[in-house]
C-alpha cells in the first residue's frame, strides 16, 4: 500500500471552520495578513477566525448557488468589499463568474476552477496550488470524504463525470469537502463491500479524529466507494442505495 492517509500533512495556511451542524467553510491564508474563503455558510463563524487571526479576506469562491454554502457571502462582501467568484451568475452577488480550467491568481496561490456538475448544473470546485507545489481542492457538494454529493439537478452519469475529473488531481491533493457526512458515508460502504480492511480503517479514524479528520485523493480513490465504481450505471445503482439509506 502506498497510499497512507493518517500520516498525511494538513496545509497549514488552511482553516477548516464548521459550519451550520455539518457544513465546512475554508479560510485560506495567504501574502501573511490576507484572506480568501470557500462556501461561507454564515458570517459570523468566519469573521471570527478573520479578525482573530488579523487577516483581510480579498476573495470569497462559491462552489454552488445553494443557501447553507452562500448565507454569509452577501455581509462578507460588504463588510470587506471582496470578490466574489463563482460559476453561475445569479445570487449571491457573484462579481466574477469562472469556466471550466480557467484560473485565478492570488498572491502566490493558483487557483484552478474545475467544472463538476451534478449536485447542481453550474457546481464548480476550485483546485488551489501555493508556490510549494501544496494542493488542496475544495468539492463543495460533489466529492465528500467517504461519499459524494446527491444528484439534483442532473442526471447520475454527469456526475459520474465529474468525479473523474477530481480523481486526476494529484493522489497527495488535500479533499476539502463542504459537508461533513463522513460516518455515515463509510458505514454505507460497509453494508455494501461488508468487510474491506482500508474503509474500516478509515471510519476508526474518523470516530477517533471527529471533524479534525483529513483525506486526500489518493485516500478516497482506495477508501471512496463512488470512486470504486467501475462505471458510470454501477455508480448511479450505489447513489440511488445510498439516497435511501
Amino acid at each position: 500500500m502506498t497510499v497512507e492517509n493518517k500520516n498525511i500533512e494538513k496545509n497549514k495556511y488552511i482553516t477548516v471552520i464548521p459550519v451550520l451542524g455539518d457544513n465546512y467553510t475554508y479560510l485560506y491564508r495567504y501574502d501573511e495578513d490576507k484572506a480568501f474563503v470557500v462556501d461561507p455558510g454564515e458570517l459570523d463563524c468566519v469573521n471570527d477566525e478573520l479578525i482573530e487571526k488579523a487577516l483581510e479576506l480579498t476573495h470569497i469562491f462559491i462552489t454552488h448557488h445553494h443557501f447553507d454554502h452562500i448565507g454569509g457571502v452577501e455581509e462578507l462582501k460588504r463588510e470587506y468589499d471582496c470578490e466574489v467568484i463563482g460559476g453561475y451568475g445569479k445570487g449571491a452577488g457573484v462579481d466574477r463568474l469562472v469556466k471550466d480550467k480557467e484560473v485565478v491568481e492570488i498572491g502566490d496561490i493558483k487557483v484552478h476552477a474545475i467544472a463538476t456538475p451534478g449536485h447542481t448544473k453550474t457546481s464548480m470546485c476550485y483546485y488551489a496550488v501555493d508556490k510549494d507545489k501544496n494542493g488542496a481542492v475544495f468539492t463543495g457538494d460533489t466529492l465528500f470524504h467517504g461519499g459524494c454529493g446527491k444528484v439534483f439537478e442532473c442526471y447520475p452519469e454527469t456526475m459520474w463525470e465529474s468525479l473523474q475529473k477530481l480523481i486526476l488531481l494529484p493522489e497527495d491533493t488535500m479533499v476539502c469537502p463542504g459537508h461533513d457526512y463522513t460516518e455515515e458515508d463509510y458505514e454505507f460502504a460497509l453494508t455494501i463491500l461488508e468487510s474491506d480492511r482500508i474503509v474500516e480503517e478509515s471510519l476508526e479514524m474518523y470516530r477517533t479524529q471527529g471533524k479534525l479528520y483529513r483525506s486526500t485523493i489518493g485516500w478516497e480513490k482506495i477508501s471512496n466507494i463512488f470512486l470504486k465504481a467501475k462505471d458510470a450505471e454501477e455508480f448511479a445503482e450505489l447513489r440511488k442505495k445510498k439516497d435511501v439509506f
